[in-house]
């Protein structure tokens, strides 16, 4: 997913329901459990500082892309 899709995302669902634009974001796993069933970190992206960009020709693990960074 690109930055404008999830962007495009994002505000068909505020305008669906402009409350959806007031909720905060989680970044869970795949699974919200472990293997052997507790629940995992939650993990909230706090501010826009987690939001990182990796330009391409930069020297970053994660080049060209977007990094969103959860906080327990």
């Amino acid at each position: 997913m690109n930055v404008n899709h999830l962007i495009e995302h994002l505000q068909s669902l505020v305008n669906e329901d402009a409350d959806i634009g007031k909720m905060y974001v989680r970044v869970i796993e795949e699974t919200e459990f472990g293997d052997n069933g507790d629940a995992k970190d939650n993990h909230w992206i706090d501010s826009e500082e987690d939001i990182i960009v990796c330009p391409v020709s930069g020297d970053c693990d994660h080049a060209g892309e977007i990094v969103i960074r959860g906080r327990k």
